[in-house]
């Protein structure tokens, strides 16, 4: 027998539960207790060595058995591409009970209606289920055997089976999870969902960590750990009441989205976690017609939905920067807003600065950025333009510097992957056209291609466009002459 003595961490409690779960439910004691609630044994259901074919081969199997017996509610589905995504409208879904009697009996406990048992992981403790409400063939369900609550964390065992079952289905199976009142689940039995195949039009926006109207934050692969590091970055925890959805795939990201409702407040769409995938059900086709008048990302109610939505900042906290004009504020990683540069101080009396300023937008409180010492920082700068291409790194390009002089034209780039050693690095631009000094332009970034438009050179304004390929070395400028089309361009600005 083993003795602790001394105080247990919480990730050391959470292991020793997890280990004390396989014994049981995957050992001897727990295939009497399974034998014995249900008739049958769990040898019925083994699932070691799982394969692609042997496992869909299963799945597809136990679904013919399923709807043969009434057990698997099939719900049609009618696909549509939107802008940004897929919507599938399931009208059957308007019948699916809720808070009936039959909905009372834990279903994720034996017996099962047939068919809905697709077998046993007895190495983590765990069975994989069909779903009785079945929006897209082999929609999967991986469940504890023994009860734990949906809205306590997750655990190594977990993601292990997961991970078993994302290996044999591919890179385009899909794993989520719903925690929390607001997080759109609707049993408390632990529960991860698969979905075998499916549209992830997010994808690559989640890996590039662009901005998609709703706040996330990634990380590169699933593990507790993992989940753990990003619901800090989000002001999160494994809290009942902090709810959240989270996805990943066999290759990755593992994704967070913070929630706050589990609905749209416009035509009550409900979203759980493989919503976020981009691809969304909708219960009939008057919610399909909301839908359509918006887009995907954010327009038509997810925005609403999650905890980014606009709110009043009545005070921040920290190391407050100093009132001023001509800075720019970058929003990256979801939850940090960089303020860089600027003027401070009346017109005629101003001071330009250099400074590097970051708010994190959960907690209200600003801190001001010590770059490392070998940091190629920007010089003093406003009017300048600042853009984020990347999920913590933003690029700053231009500005003015005081007295009627124009700083450099030479690209800097922010790197704040390390918050505790953020460094400024010039980027080297090939020799050839640039796009020149100036100030008052403005900068955005279209993947692959930071696009500079106008601004004033010192003696003229402008209406310029100029490009440059961050995914071709050297880095060239271009200058884009646009066809208009008999449409005028606009005018210097």
């Amino acid at each position: 027998m083993t003795h602790f003595s001394g105080p247990i961490s919480s990730r050391s409690l959470r292991a020793l539960v997890t280990a004390a779960t396989i014994a049981v439910s995957g050992g001897i004691v727990g295939a009497l207790y399974y034998q014995r609630r249900s008739g049958v044994p769990d040898e019925e259901y083994p699932l070691s060595g799982l394969s692609d074919d042997r496992l869909r081969k299963r799945i597809s199997e136990q679904q013919e058995k399923a709807k043969e017996c009434g057990s698997l509610v099939a719900v049609p589905t009618t696909e549509q591409a939107v802008e940004g995504g897929w919507m599938r409208v399931a009208e059957n879904l308007k019948w699916k009970p809720k808070g009936s009697s039959a909905m009372k009996r834990n279903p994720f406990l034996p017996p099962y209606e047939p068919g809905l048992c697709i077998g046993d992981l007895a190495e983590t403790g765990h069975r994989l289920l069909l779903n009785k409400y079945a929006v897209m063939p082999g929609h999967l369900l991986v469940v504890t055997k023994l009860y734990f609550n949906q809205n306590d964390s997750l655990t190594w065992a977990d993601f292990k089976a997961v991970h078993r079952v994302l290996e044999a289905l591919g890179d385009r199976a899909v794993a989520f999870f719903n925690h929390g009142p607001e997080s759109g689940f609707s049993q408390k039995h632990r529960h991860i969902q698969i979905i075998p195949d499916v549209e992830y039009p997010l994808k690559a926006a989640y890996k590039e960590g662009a901005q998609v109207g709703f706040k996330y934050a990634t990380r590169p692969q699933a593990s507790i750990e993992a989940v753990d590091s990003a619901l800090k970055e989000l002001g999160l925890s494994w809290s009942p009441n902090s709810s959240f959805n989270m996805l990943w795939t066999l290759d990755g990201p593992l994704v967070v989205i913070p929630r706050s409702r589990d609905a749209t407040k416009d035509g009550g769409v409900g979203v759980n976690g493989i919503g976020f995938t981009g691809s969304l059900f909708v219960k009939s086709q008057a919610q399909l017609s909301v839908v359509k008048q918006r887009t995907i990302l954010g327009g038509w109610g997810i925005r609403s939905m999650t905890t980014s939505s606009f709110r009043a900042a009545t005070s921040t906290i920290g190391q407050v920067p100093l009132p001023r004009f001509g800075h720019t504020c970058t929003l990256i990683g979801g939850a940090r807003v960089v303020l860089f540069g600027g003027a401070t101080g009346d017109t005629g009396r101003y001071n330009i600065t250099d400074d590097t300023y970051v708010l994190d937008v959960e907690s209200n409180m600003w801190k001001r950025v010590d770059m490392r010492k070998d940091s190629s920082a920007p010089s003093p700068r406003a009017a300048h333009a600042a853009v984020c291409v990347d999920h913590m790194q933003l690029v700053v390009f231009g500005g003015a510097t005081g007295g009627g002089s124009l700083s450099s034209d030479d690209l800097y780039l922010l790197d704040y992957r390390d918050e505790d050693s953020p460094e400024w690095v010039a980027i080297p631009v090939g020799q050839g056209p640039t796009p020149g000094k100036r100030y008052g332009h403005t900068m955005v970034f279209h993947k692959p291609v930071l696009i500079v438009y106008g601004g004033n050179n010192g003696t003229e304004t402008m209406s310029d466009i100029w490009i440059l390929d961050v995914d071709r070395s050297p880095f060239l400028w271009n200058r884009v002459d646009p066809v208009g089309g008999g449409k005028p361009a606009p005018v210097p600005r």
